[in-house]
């Protein structure tokens, strides 16, 4: 929305400039700045950090301005920037994961949109998710490691709506209710995560362990 534009551009862009300065001035060798997989372009492939950006919302755009604008601190410090996907873990609320174990627990109705490239696709939209620890070991060995430019933080599974559904059904003993709505989605969002692999190795927790380990804190 544009009454948003202002404090998401404010925050997401010129705070990141004035952060990236101050740390220029002291003298810090390498910065990592927290962007998003929201950045690229609607796409159903795998997103590599190669892959078109988008600039027609919001928030997007004001992660993007913010990675070419941080982009010419290279000559003074290591500047990387970490496209984070969705992620997930114990005591999370308001996001995907949570919505979709409230909803499988209290045996509400789960819709999954239609791919309108492959009409046997009825699973929903497919997402990258990263357990809450590998994202921190990951954004730590961001500051090891020089990496100018673009990282995705993901895992490695490419997560769909029914399946996770049916996951959080398994585990709380519950049956899904899954209905195929009648809209088509307009993307996934699915990193490549060959430089994530090159840095760091594979995640550590995988979306079924992590499932585990959410539901065993929620007794």
């Amino acid at each position: 929305m544009p009454e948003h534009s202002p404090p998401l551009l404010s925050v997401n862009c010129v705070a990141a400039v004035q952060a990236t300065e101050a740390a220029r001035r002291a003298g810090v060798k390498r910065f990592v700045y927290a962007s998003t997989g929201n950045v690229y372009a609607p796409s159903f492939n795998a997103l590599s950090e190669g892959a078109p950006v988008r600039r027609d919302n919001w928030y997007s755009l004001s992660k993007v301005m913010a990675e070419d604008a941080l982009a010419l601190y290279q000559q003074y410090l290591d500047v990387s920037f970490a496209r984070i996907f969705g992620v997930y873990g114990p005591e999370q609320e308001g996001k995907l994961v949570p919505t979709i174990i409230h909803k499988v627990r209290d045996e509400l109705e789960v819709f999954v949109d239609r791919n309108p490239n492959d009409h046997s696709d009825v699973d929903g939209l497919r997402v990258s998710l990263i357990y809450i620890d590998d994202l921190i070991d990951a954004l730590v060995g961001m500051l090891d490691k020089p990496h100018n430019g673009p990282v995705n933080l993901a895992g490695d599974e490419a997560v769909s709506i029914r399946w996770l559904t049916e996951e959080a059904a398994r585990l709380l003993g519950k049956s899904p209710r899954i209905s195929v709505g009648e809209r088509y989605r307009e993307f996934d969002l699915v990193a490549d995560t060959t430089v994530y692999h090159q840095l760091f190795g594979l995640p550590k927790i995988s979306f079924r362990a992590g499932m585990e380990r959410i539901l065993g804190c929620l007794g």
